[in-house]
């Protein structure tokens, strides 16, 4: 039988800005550049502006879009985006920003509106403006405070204007219908602002989050109005870019929103309303299907669907401005770097993100660990109990045992006797050494006679033959109970053991309470939702944070031995976190479909791991005792274990393998290695004993690192090739199983690129006997510098083979390569 695998991984547009106070730096500066600070100084005086913290990229694109919405008037009368957008500034910027976005919106207002409509409309928006900065947070906190104050100001302002003009009944209905429409979208500009505020590839946005920002990215463009580029119009260029856009990030579904939304709003100038939704609406969806062939793909669906709907409606009078916006807007597409469209991936994905009340859930957390911490203190304290009187218990035993042995043979032998007051009173100690000294001598010869009596002792003493006599059954007794009193110490270390080992599984899990909460929570949903995408079907994505770096624990169908985790899942997860993520350690034995497969991607590892294996049972048997495995663990790790059960065939492999699954789930638990051992070892204790014992051979490599701590337990000495020279790395403690307190010694080795670790079982290293018993193997290793790991590992098996002709023990080989 034989294996190889080799391992190998695969600014925003709007934020909230606050404006510092002026601090002059220290030292010399020339003259211009102190009357450049004068001139900020005065004009932050008079405005109440900080012009350094406002000429920012970032806002300089709310500025825009604050203008744009200006702009915006809907049904060729209405305009109720400038007062909805001056609250929401209000409510979400700071004073001087702020009032540097409304000033746009004023601009904007003054490049549609003339005479008294403009006059009212800058009333308004300043007056919302001034009027909800002053209102107190617990109302502008809520949505209905803000909406308010926009419908009262607005139906004043221009209610009071229009009496002065003596206007018809139809005037006043408009302001009525523009009081209420800018009231309605006050809350949602509000909430597009706060959720622009936190796109940054870590946070999911609700699904009301996401049309409030489509909405307010609608009246944007809505406010371009008839600008034109040569053939194409700026409204048709960014509603199509933002279609696309849309469609990438989220699919058909957000595509089909996005088409619907912007064809509404900017629809709303024209007249031109239902032809204009459907045509966006259905190019959305065409687009979206083609996000798995990525930016072509959305373009080639987009403009097919432009295509495809021109040629269903037979409409081909403005086909040539609605290719030059199409093939405009496309170019801009691919020009946008994809990292900047990934970001917003996590955010935009068709709303995901169930709604849920975060504090509360972060205060439950809170609670939870706190518990689960004093729980385990609890543990810890309870092992120590049990620690400190396993040891002190033990030595008072052996006291008060040989005190009581020597009671009863004062009770039963000596008492009445007339020697007794010289013996038990006037010479105790003596007579004590002499007891002690019978004591001996049955322990030594099985029994003790009156010819073994002390000198002195046998003369002076009047019943040497009762003495001896229940000096012998005395000692029958007292080993009897040494044996049950040893047992119960080990019991009580054994338990104190896994008390220890409970109490930092419980510890653990307050990590991963944190492992799938929070931002870690809306990334693992996200992933989920990628790996669907990429034809992954993931039942579980967990990412966290090791301290080291980040990982993802991943559960799905096994893959049948193709390698997902590496050739699928770890280039997906790449890509859509812009980082590398590897699967190193991930030992693929997943050859049966229908099982779960579990494991860890971890990011920016430094070094790799190439592994080969190679074994056999006793005489060509189909059952080995030999069990190996490879698992990954928490903080980059990579652990190796192999176990020898005693004997051979079905018996030993289940001893083994028993052995292995129980040390892979201490360890994945978070345990250390020798506290896993330890526990392991308690429980095999228990067995009956015509049950068998194992052999533990184990080494943990931390792929950070390069690090390496190696544990033998009663296994054949492992060896480490570095060029021409092979390093011999042994233990000598007993196996697993037998005795209670075992011994565990752990040697720290420093892994190097090139490195090649061979692990082997007996029934290998113990194959030339007569030969320099395992110096063949040394021999051999020595001139397999520059081999594959699994063609050393099958020469190490074929070898072994040749030993003796047959195979007298099963036979394992494991070769562990250590790459860069």
């Amino acid at each position: 039988m034989y294996f190889i695998q080799k391992y190998s991984g695969g600014g925003l547009l709007f934020e909230r800005v606050d404006v510092y106070p002026y601090r002059r730096a220290e030292g010399k500066q020339g003259g211009k550049r102190r009357a450049g600070i004068r001139v900020a100084d005065s004009f932050k005086y008079i405005t109440g502006l900080d012009i350094k913290s406002i000429v920012r990229p970032g806002f300089l694109l709310t500025v825009v879009a604050a203008f744009c919405l200006g702009r915006a008037i809907l049904l060729g009368e209405l305009a109720p985006f400038a007062p909805a957008f001056a609250a929401a500034c209000a409510i979400f910027f700071g004073a001087g920003a702020g009032f540097a976005a409304v000033l746009a919106v004023c601009a904007g207002l003054a490049t549609v509106y003339s005479g008294n409509n403009l006059i009212a409309g800058l009333v308004t928006s300043c007056g919302v403006y001034f009027f909800v900065r002053a209102m107190p947070e617990k109302y502008t906190s809520r949505w209905q405070g803000p909406a308010m104050a926009v419908l009262a100001l607005t139906l004043s302002v221009k209610a009071v204007l229009l009496s002065f003009n003596s206007a018809d009944a139809y005037s006043y209905i408009n302001v009525l219908f523009e009081a209420v429409f800018a009231a309605a979208l006050t809350p949602g500009l509000v909430l597009a602002l706060k959720a622009l505020g936190k796109v940054n590839g870590a946070k999911l946005l609700h699904t009301e989050e996401v049309v409030c920002v489509l909405t307010l990215v609608a009246g944007v463009v809505a406010g371009t109005g008839d600008l034109h580029l040569w053939y194409a119009s700026v409204k048709g260029i960014l509603s199509r870019l933002i279609i696309m856009v849309s469609s990438l990030a989220g699919g058909a579904g957000l595509g089909a929103a996005a088409g619907a939304l912007v064809g509404v709003i900017p629809g709303l100038v024209y007249t031109s309303l239902p032809l204009l939704v459907g045509a966006y609406s259905f190019a959305g969806v065409i687009a979206g299907l083609g996000k798995m062939l990525g930016k072509p793909g959305v373009v080639i669906g987009f403009l097919l669907g432009n295509i495809i709907l021109s040629v269903y409606i037979g409409d081909f009078t403005g086909f040539t401005e609605i290719m030059a916006e199409t093939l405009a807007a496309s170019l801009i597409f691919l020009l946008i770097p994809l990292k900047w469209i990934k970001t917003f991936t996590f955010s935009l994905s068709q709303g995901l993100a169930p709604g849920k009340k975060e504090e509360a859930a972060s205060t439950i957390r809170e609670v939870m660990q706190e518990k689960i911490r004093n729980i385990s203190l609890l543990f810890i304290e309870l092992s120590r109990a049990f620690s400190h009187v396993s040891a002190s218990a033990e030595e008072s035993a052996k006291d008060r045992e040989l005190d009581s042995l020597m009671k009863e043979i004062n009770n039963k032998v000596c008492f009445g006797c007339g020697m007794y007051r010289v013996c038990w009173e006037k010479d105790f100690y003596r007579t004590y050494q002499h007891v002690m000294e019978m004591f001996a001598t049955v322990e030594t010869f099985g029994r003790v006679t009156a010819e073994d009596m002390p000198g002195e002792f046998k003369r002076r003493c009047t019943r040497p033959r009762e003495l001896t006599i229940t000096v012998s059954c005395l000692y029958d007794a007292y080993k009897l109970n040494r044996f049950w009193s040893a047992k119960l110490s080990a019991s009580r270390g054994m338990v104190g053991v896994q008390l220890k080992g409970l109490a930092g599984i419980i510890e653990n899990i307050t990590g991963e309470i944190d492992f799938s909460s929070g931002d870690f929570k809306e990334r693992d949903i996200s992933l989920k939702y990628i790996l669907k995408e990429q034809g992954y079907h993931a039942y579980q994505v967990r990412f966290g944070d090791n301290g080291t770096g980040s990982e993802i624990f991943v559960t799905g169908k096994a893959c049948g031995g193709t390698a997902d985790c590496r050739y699928k899942v770890a280039p997906a997860v790449s890509g859509a976190m812009d980082q590398p993520y590897y699967a190193s350690g991930c030992f693929c034995n997943g050859m049966t479909k229908g099982e779960i497969c579990s494991f860890r991607l971890y990011q920016g590892l430094h070094y790799d791991v190439e592994i080969g294996v190679a074994c056999d049972g006793r005489d060509g048997g189909n059952v080995s005792g030999d069990s190996y495995s490879f698992t990954q663990l928490s903080g980059g790790r990579f652990a190796v274990i192999i176990s020898d059960g005693m004997g051979s065939g079905e018996k030993a492999a289940v001893q083994s393998s028993a052995t292995i699954a129980i040390l892979k789930k201490l360890m994945d638990f978070g345990l250390d290695m020798e506290t896993s051992l330890k526990t392991v070892n308690s429980i095999l204790m228990l067995r009956l004993p015509e049950e068998t014992f194992s052999t533990v051979d184990m080494t943990v490599i931390n792929l950070y690192t390069g690090q390496g701590e190696i544990i033998k337990i009663a296994s054949p000495p492992s060896y480490l090739i570095r060029g021409k020279r092979v390093m011999q790395l042994q233990g000598n403690s007993l196996p697993v199983g037998i005795v209670s307190d075992i011994e565990i010694s752990t040697a720290i080795k420093k892994f190097i690129p090139g490195d090649m670790l061979v692990m082997v079982t007996d029934g290998i290293a113990d194959s030339h006997r007569g030969s320099g018993d395992r110096e063949w193997l040394t021999g051999v290793l020595r001139e397999a510098a520059g081999m594959d790991p699994g063609e050393l590992a099958n020469l190490l098996l074929d070898l072994a083979r040749s030993g003796e002709g047959r195979n007298h023990d099963d036979m394992t080989a494991v070769v562990v390569k250590f790459i860069k």
